[in-house]
């Protein structure tokens, strides 16, 4: 009874540790409220850090490797009807035809992929290299050995247009898989209606708790907007500008807003009343009246040149805080900025969805419909 008792005992000190360090993992962040506005700045940047660590050491960093800005595919491609996963679904396989001993072109109903089996969404097996180089989809040699470890899964796609009425709908999801290790997951929703009523929304997740998105839409406002989240979507990082405009002729009101997040700290640059640049800062809610910002320009460049509207782009910002102590955020983001605009970049120009997703899409259903028509 004595080494059950004994032993009863040691489970339950092992299970009071266990709880205590749970306890301790669990103890939420310390409410802004109780931090200096220059200790919320620098909990913002390590936390900024971490995520960008974490961005790059995953697979799905890959897709967004410098080589893979290459162009190849554009809306030219589409096809002139309109296009959903239905049409598409199934599993294919990256194996181009070789009956003329390797082409260099693709000529018309030949086959660059092999559909291998059914399912309920559009699954591509193909090289990695090839997202990489995505002009070289039909560029192949015979006798080089084909290695599909690269596996795409569309879960969502939808493609409507009217060329007439120049307007278009495109809503997208595919996940990613590289040499069989999760590389990331792609949403796209964009809205066209006309030459100036735009909207997209594109979002990548490298992990399962880190995140880039990117919005922009233009009509009557004019609004850009890039962010880094985590998965409770709470913004470690996050630019936008907007730009409002209001009636017509003499009583034309243009209004302007550009606001910086990093963590729970918000710089605000706005037209006051004498329509003059004016920028606040705020930790949470509480604007700090005691603290200043001030915009570093790049030399040579101007305030109004497009680089220089975001600061992960080109210009920088200086801190005061209330003690009369300075800092650029450059210096605290360091290479996470390199990192941030890189990934914005790519997200902005739909590399992934318009010259990956949609050229494997339309190059597949082309296919179908050939073989159809031939048989």
């Amino acid at each position: 009874m004595k080494k059950i008792a004994s032993y009863g005992w040691f489970i339950l000190v092992i299970a009071l540790l266990v709880g205590a360090c749970e306890g301790v993992n669990e103890e939420p962040n310390p409410d802004v409220s109780d931090l200096s506005l220059e200790e919320a700045v620098n909990g913002a940047a390590l936390n900024i850090d971490a995520a960008v660590e974490d961005i790059e050491a995953s697979y799905a960093y890959q897709l967004f490797a410098t080589q893979a800005r290459t162009k190849g595919g554009s809306e030219e491609d589409a096809p002139t009807a309109n296009m959903y996963l239905e049409d598409i679904m199934g599993v294919y396989e990256y194996a181009p035809s070789d009956d003329d001993g390797g082409s260099k072109t693709q000529s018309k109903c030949e086959s660059i992929f092999k559909r291998t089996g059914d399912s309920e969404w559009l699954v591509v097996y193909m090289p990695f290299e090839k997202l990489l180089q995505p002009k070289q989809l039909f560029e192949y040699d015979s006798e080089s050995e084909i290695v599909n470890n690269l596996m795409i899964n569309t879960t969502e796609y939808l493609y409507e247009s009217s060329q007439k009425e120049k307007w278009m709908k495109y809503n997208l999801a595919s996940n990613f898989m590289v040499d069989e290790e999760y590389a990331g997951h792609l949403w796209v929703q964009e809205e066209k209606q006309g030459f100036l009523n735009v909207k997209n929304s594109s979002k990548f997740g490298f992990t399962d708790e880190h995140f880039i998105k990117v919005m922009t839409q233009f009509n009557d406002t004019l609004l850009i907007s890039y962010g880094l989240e985590n998965a409770n979507e709470e913004k470690l990082y996050c630019e936008t500008i907007s730009f409002v405009l209001s009636g017509l002729g003499q009583n034309a009101n243009l209004q302007f807003a550009y606001e910086m997040q990093i963590g729970d700290v918000r710089i605000v640059k706005t037209l006051d009343e004498e329509v003059q640049l004016v920028y606040h800062i705020y930790k949470g809610d509480v604007l700090q009246e005691n603290a200043m910002v001030e915009v570093i320009m790049p030399e040579g460049e101007s305030a109004t040149s497009y680089n220089c509207l975001f600061m992960h782009n080109n210009k920088d910002l200086k801190i005061t805080f209330d003690d009369e102590s300075e800092v650029l955020l450059s210096d605290l983001l360091g290479d996470s900025q390199d990192v941030l605009s890189g990934l914005f970049s790519t997200m902005k120009d739909m590399y992934l969805s318009k010259v990956i997703v949609n050229h494997l899409a339309w190059t597949i259903y082309a296919e179908q419909n050939c073989d159809d028509d031939e048989g």
